[in-house]
């Protein structure tokens, strides 16, 4: 695998909450932004791939739906 630039991804997460709520508490939910750092393996206007452990040619992936990413800034 070629060298690629890190970087550092924020990204909208989906958040599930098992408690009981009324209508005011679900106004006020706002989703949960996540950072995650790694090199970029693929960019598409469906998906954003980034490896984030490496072991030879096999790569370990955290798949983000790209309307999900917020972000994302070289290192």
């Amino acid at each position: 695998m070629k060298l690629r630039q890190v970087v550092q991804v924020e990204w909208a997460d989906a958040e599930q909450d098992p408690r009981w709520l009324d209508h005011d508490d679900v106004a006020k939910m706002k989703a949960p932004v996540a950072t995650s750092y790694g090199v970029i393996v693929r960019r598409d206007k469906e998906v954003l791939v980034l490896a984030h452990s490496f072991i030879g040619t096999d790569i370990s992936t955290l798949l983000i739906p790209a309307g999900m990413v917020r972000k994302v800034t070289k290192l």
